[in-house]
């Protein structure tokens, strides 16, 4: 894992209470495969939506739907750009990712884990609670 500044930390804490105080549950990776999955029709709808209000543009990428351990990540396959996205990794899982991508397109100079990827993944947090979240 990148060194998280002081700032970033408090920044994620935030992330944490948000997932903990509607979930029950704050973990990311491996730790959350199972716990509130991401329902593929929504999780797209989720990732368009963030990503037009942030990046201020449409989503790039075609969308492919992954299962098993595969991660929900980018993939460059023929010239064409594809978004993996694996529902049963879970909303905490599919927002980290997309903040991590946003932050690095959006930020390119900035370390992975950094005070705006984390106020990135707040944003999110709060979208998906608010509207995507139990539907």
């Amino acid at each position: 894992m990148s060194k998280i500044s002081k700032e970033a930390y408090e920044v994620y804490g935030k992330v944490y209470k948000i997932w903990k105080d509607s979930t029950g549950n704050a973990s990311v990776g491996s730790k959350s495969d199972g716990k509130n999955p991401s329902p593929y029709p929504l999780a797209k709808r989720f990732i368009r939506e963030i990503w037009k209000e942030v990046m201020e543009e449409k989503f790039p990428y075609e969308f492919v739907e992954v299962s098993g351990r595969r991660d929900t990540w980018t993939c460059y396959k023929n010239g064409k750009k594809y978004f993996h996205i694996n529902p049963n990794k879970g909303w905490q899982d599919l927002n980290h990712s997309i903040g991590h991508l946003m932050a690095y397109k959006k930020y390119p100079r900035k370390r992975p884990h950094c005070a705006e990827n984390a106020w990135l993944e707040v944003r999110g947090a709060e979208l998906i609670v608010r509207k995507y979240l139990n539907k």
